[in-house]
Order: structure tokens, then C-alpha cells, then sequence
């Protein structure tokens, strides 16, 4: 198949290093995967804390907290204090900032015509390859054997390990021995320190369910917020991205006697850019809100856009409403509910071909992605292939 510019550049919009494997799915499980603030903090705190609040409390125990039961104690290690109340949560937040500006960087490559027409096979590998890598458990794996094989045996103990009596190895008789806060700083906050140095921390993404998109609905229902709620259900039953509905749908693209609507991307690199134009289902929910849209609205002219009142404020209502109805945070507004329909069309059996033309894909290769082995799609086979079965008795 041969793999157009386009499809590369959806891929390098959507590249990551910090999404996927082993690490992701545990702080999934721990609600402290996301991209939104208040899960930013929640990481930090936690991360800081497994780290340095062990090692407080043991020292204490042991009466190594402060004084002069060591030459080094706790409270006076400011190394340690450093290293886990600064570093580490500097090192949390930057993977979001590294997570953030490395998709336009990798889209700077196409929009800036730095990669041939020739070479796009050979740049979608590459980002398909660092996928890989990023999803690897053995590459996790490795690291962790690196950590403790290397950066704890080796580094630590012989370069920096202090040789005074200190509250992680106090003196004895027989020479200085780890104290349970050592044991702990050693075995536990060491290596996920110097791991978080060299991998990076999983930012979730993913599609919102129908129940969730229900709830949604609900919350943005209310005076305050209803107005942005055509908006909604417009991305949900067309599966248009942000911009086709925000900033190019104008009133001239709305068929409402047909019930199809045009929708517009913007395709192509550098100075290269041409509008894309294909036409969409208009269900019967939306035509309500759109007939009730056409009512309102104060500007006559057919190239005024759709939904330009909408946009006021439409992050900060959609963030409130997403909070009400339980979304997890993180969650991406638009990405999750276009994600949602493409997904549901494929279940539903809509054909590849046909589903890339309403998504607007100039390759067919990115809209696989929503081709999910589930639940209903295993029952569907099961019962073609039980009523193939009673035919042929």
C-alpha cells in the first residue's frame, strides 16, 4: 500500500514518547495517568512522597531523624532532600512538557518539507519503530536491570555512597551496615529515582465511552453551558476533528433538507495546503440543534460560521461538565469523542473504505487503528459462524 504524506503526518501529530507500556498501564490502574493539572500534582505528590517519606519515618525509628546518634543524619542529608523534593518532581512535570511540544516537532518535519516524498515510507517505520520501543516491556525490563545492576551496585555504592556514619549506614563494631531507612533508600527510592531519569512518564490517552458521552450530554445540559452542548453532539455523530467544526463549518455547508453536512480540513506540507471537503450524515438529534442554532442565530450571512458563539469558554464549560459527569481526568475533549465514533462505525460494520471518507482519511492505513477486536465484534462472528454451521448440517 502505498503510504501518502497525509497518513504520515497524522501519525507524527499524534507521536509521543511518553505514552504506553508498563508503567502506563500501572499508573492507569492507580488514576495517576493524565495531562490535566490536578492529576499532574497528584503524580508528583505521590511520586516525591514513595520516596522521601519512607525514608523520614524510618530514620526517626532508628533515631538517625537528627542529632548525634550519626555523623550524617536524616534532617541534615540535604542531598537527599534535594534529590527527591526537587528533582524528582521537576523530572514528573517535564515529561509533560516533553510530551507536548515533541508532536509538533515531529510535524514540523512534513509541514516544513524536511522529508521527502520518497523518504515518507522510511519516516512512518521510524515513528512506527519508536512506537514499538515506547510499548516494549522488555525494554522496561532492561531498565530496571540497568538501574540496579549498574546504578545502584555500581555507582552509588562505589562513587557515591558516603563513607562517614550516616542515618543509611550507621557505624558498628563490625563496619558500617545499612539501617532499615538505608535499606529502603537502596532497594527502593535510588532506583525509581535514576529511573525516572531515563524513561519517561506515561501521559493517558483514550476514547470516551457511550455511557460517559451520555453523562456529558447531561452535564452540559444547563443554562450556563447548553449552548456549547451542539457542539458535542455535532463531534459525536460526525466524528469531526476540533477545527472542521470550530473554525471552517459555515452555515452554506449545511444541507438540512438532504440532512448532509460538508465538512473542511486542511491537508498538504508547507506552502503546499489545499482545503479537503466531504460530506458528512446529519442525524436526527443534531438537525434539532441545528434548526434551533438557525433561529438564533443574529448574522444572515451563509459564510458565518456554525458555531461561532460556541467557542466562547467552550474548554473551561467542557472541563466543569467533564469533571460532573466522572470522565477520568486527562481525557481528551475532542480526540476522545471522534475516537468514539470511529470506533463505534467499525464495530457497527461500516467498510474501511467508507469509514475513511467520513473521518476524512486520505489513507484508509489510519482508520484500522479503530478496527478493535471486542465483545461485539467476536459475538457477530460467532453467531455468522453458527448459523454457517446449521446450514451446512
Amino acid at each position: 500500500m502505498h503510504i501518502t504524506g497525509d497518513a504520515v503526518l497524522h501519525d507524527a501529530q499524534n507521536f509521543s514518547l511518553v505514552l504506553g507500556g508498563p508503567l502506563y498501564q500501572l499508573l492507569r490502574r492507580a488514576h495517576l495517568s493524565g495531562n490535566a493539572v490536578s492529576v499532574v500534582r497528584q503524580r508528583v505528590v505521590v511520586i516525591a512522597l514513595l520516596g522521601w517519606l519512607p525514608l523520614l519515618i524510618l530514620s526517626a525509628v532508628q533515631g538517625h531523624l537528627w542529632g548525634r546518634s550519626v555523623a550524617m543524619p536524616f534532617l541534615l542529608d540535604l542531598e537527599v532532600h534535594i534529590r527527591f523534593l526537587i528533582v524528582v518532581p521537576l523530572l514528573v512535570i517535564a515529561e509533560l512538557v516533553v510530551h507536548k511540544r515533541l508532536r509538533p516537532i515531529a510535524k514540523a518535519f512534513l509541514e516544513r518539507n524536511l522529508i521527502r516524498e520518497d523518504d515518507l515510507p522510511r519516516f512512518d517505520k521510524a515513528i512506527i519503530s519508536a512506537f514499538r520501543l515506547r510499548n516494549s516491556v522488555i525494554a522496561e525490563v532492561l531498565l530496571v536491570l540497568i538501574v540496579y545492576g549498574v546504578g545502584v551496585s555500581v555507582v552509588w555504592h562505589q562513587f557515591t555512597a558516603l563513607a562517614a556514619d550516616s542515618w543509611y549506614a550507621p557505624a558498628a563494631l563490625t563496619g558500617s551496615k545499612l539501617s532499615l531507612a538505608g535499606y529502603w533508600y537502596t532497594y527502593a527510592s535510588l532506583p525509581k529515582f535514576q529511573f525516572l531519569l531515563i524513561r519517561p512518564d506515561p501521559i493517558k490517552t483514550r476514547e470516551l465511552t457511550d455511557e460517559e458521552a451520555l453523562r456529558v450530554m447531561k452535564a452540559l445540559d444547563t443554562p450556563e453551558r447548553r449552548h456549547t452542548l451542539p457542539v458535542f453532539i455535532a463531534a459525536m455523530d460526525t466524528g469531526a476533528r476540533k477545527s472542521s467544526l470550530l473554525d471552517y463549518l459555515r452555515w452554506k455547508d449545511i444541507n438540512l433538507a438532504d440532512e448532509i453536512i460538508t465538512l473542511t480540513a486542511y491537508k498538504g506540507k508547507g506552502g503546499n495546503i489545499k482545503p479537503k471537503r466531504w460530506p458528512v450524515q446529519m442525524t436526527g438529534r443534531l438537525k434539532k440543534e441545528l434548526l434551533q442554532l438557525q433561529l438564533q442565530r443574529t448574522n444572515k450571512n451563509d459564510d458565518a460560521l456554525v458555531f461561532e458563539p460556541a467557542k466562547v469558554n467552550l474548554r473551561k464549560l467542557w472541563t466543569a461538565a467533564y469533571a460532573e459527569a466522572a470522565v477520568p481526568k486527562g481525557t481528551r475533549y475532542f480526540y476522545s469523542v471522534r475516537h468514539n465514533f470511529g470506533t463505534e462505525m467499525a464495530n457497527e460494520g461500516i467498510p474501511l473504505p467508507a469509514l475513511a471518507k467520513l473521518m476524512g482519511h486520505s489513507d484508509v492505513k489510519m482508520t484500522m487503528r479503530y478496527y478493535n477486536m471486542n465483545k461485539k465484534i467476536l459475538d457477530k462472528a460467532r453467531h455468522i459462524l453458527d448459523r454457517r454451521a446449521m446450514v451446512n448440517r
